[in-house]
């Protein structure tokens, strides 16, 4: 196919990294599926998500900086 003649050949699986790809998703859904849903937990976890990025990005700003 025309799409994949520039990718490099494979070597073989990383059998662990198929195992992170499948099976994080799967207990997420599983998760989804199973727990009963709280607004609490909810906010909490977009609040955690801000916060953890907002960190992310002092840190890479402070670094830009230094150079």
């Amino acid at each position: 196919m025309a799409l994949f003649r520039n990718f490099p050949p494979t070597k073989g699986i990383r059998y662990f990294n198929v195992a992170v790809f499948t099976l994080t998703p799967l207990v997420a859904s599983y998760g989804l599926i199973a727990i009963e849903f709280r607004r609490e937990t909810c906010i909490f976890a977009m609040g955690y998500y801000v916060f953890s990025m907002l960190g992310t990005w002092k840190t890479c700003s402070r670094g830009l900086q230094a150079k």
